[in-house]
């Protein structure tokens, strides 16, 4: 009796028929459930059949065959199983992802700039899309300028965009990844009590809110935070008037 969780597959196979335009829907495939974990009966083995018979035909540049061991089959071989993983990279977690970002815009102090003009979308901009895996070792496209507001954005979107494998809605300012600062930030976002990874905290001068950043460590008491020359990770009390935390509704990014 097969021990094979067929879930991280059956998520897979809808979106492979959505990749290359073979979402047309053929005898046999009604009832085919994406969300069990159990062995394929016959309308996944159906699915699955018109899948490997796409991808046994494909070929790279060369001329050769994509993936020389998958042929047309209703089972989830060794060679189907790594053709998925192939074509759908594991993507990291949201909190993986956004300490990663976190961690490398930290390492780069020194090369960042500050700046509320025009330029500081820059960071967000740059990540803006790069919905593929990207693959422990490789650099995120750079922080160069930006601010405190457009540096949590980057920081989230790019968490999103890693862990979704898409670019999300905009649950941070509300304004399509391109606009926001502090005051979009408490509007948009949800107040929360206990703080997790991630979550904004916001700064006050009264009952202006004038900075923010990104919680990185809870039980440490760090964030991340691009202030007035650098992004670096410094103890959440380093700026003076934390008015409290703010979450983004990742439901409905």
């Amino acid at each position: 009796m097969s021990t094979l969780d067929t879930y991280p597959y059956r998520q897979r196979m809808p979106r492979y028929l959505n990749r290359y335009g073979l979402v047309d829907e053929a005898s046999g495939e009604d009832g085919f459930d994406p969300q069990a974990h159990g062995p394929l009966k016959a309308p996944g083995q159906k699915l699955l059949e018109r899948i490997t018979r796409h991808a046994e035909t494909r070929k790279n540049k060369a001329g050769k065959k994509l993936y020389p061991g998958v042929t047309e089959t209703g089972v989830l071989t060794a060679e189907v199983r790594a053709m998925f993983y192939t074509e759908f990279p594991q993507h990291p977690t949201f909190f993986e992802a956004f300490k990663r970002i976190a961690n490398q815009d930290d390492r780069l102090d020194g090369q960042e700039q500050y700046t509320q003009g025009g330029q500081r979308w820059q960071g967000v901009t740059a990540v803006f899309g790069k919905t593929d895996y990207l693959k422990p070792g490789l650099v995120i496209p750079k922080l160069v300028i930006g601010d405190c507001s457009s540096g949590y954005t980057r920081w989230i979107l790019w968490a999103l965009e890693q862990s979704l494998g898409r670019v999300p809605r905009d649950v941070v300012n509300g304004c399509n990844w391109n606009a926001g600062y502090t005051g979009t930030i408490t509007v948009t976002c949800n107040k929360v009590a206990v703080p997790q990874t991630a979550d904004a905290i916001v700064f006050f001068s009264g009952s202006k809110s004038v900075h923010v950043a990104g919680v990185l460590d809870v039980a440490a008491r760090t964030c991340i935070s691009h202030g007035r020359d650098q992004a670096e990770i410094v103890d959440w009390d380093h700026h003076s008037g934390r008015g409290g935390f703010w979450r983004p509704a990742y439901g409905n990014a």
